[in-house]
């Protein structure tokens, strides 16, 4: 469930970077935020997976939250690379 939240927020996201002609200080902020929102929740998560709260498929949903970190990360840092 909350892989495909994150899915669902970091295409929002996406559409929020592409739809931006020019981002202002403000929106470049409030995208790093968003973004540093997600990954703190990956982290969450990573802590329940690592004291054991998750029933079954621990290897599925950890490999899960690596591909959403992963393009978060991309995200993010295209996102400052392109506003410089």
């Amino acid at each position: 469930m909350f892989v495909r939240e994150i899915e669902l927020y970091t295409d929002f996201l996406e559409q929020q970077i592409a739809r931006a002609q020019n981002p202002d200080k403000r929106m470049l902020k409030n995208w790093d935020g968003f973004c540093n929102n997600m990954l703190e929740g990956i982290v969450y998560y990573r802590e329940l997976l690592k004291n054991q709260l998750f029933g079954h498929d621990t290897i599925a949903f950890d490999k899960s939250l690596e591909n959403a970190e992963l393009i978060i990360s991309k995200t993010k840092t295209s996102l400052f690379s392109n506003s410089l």
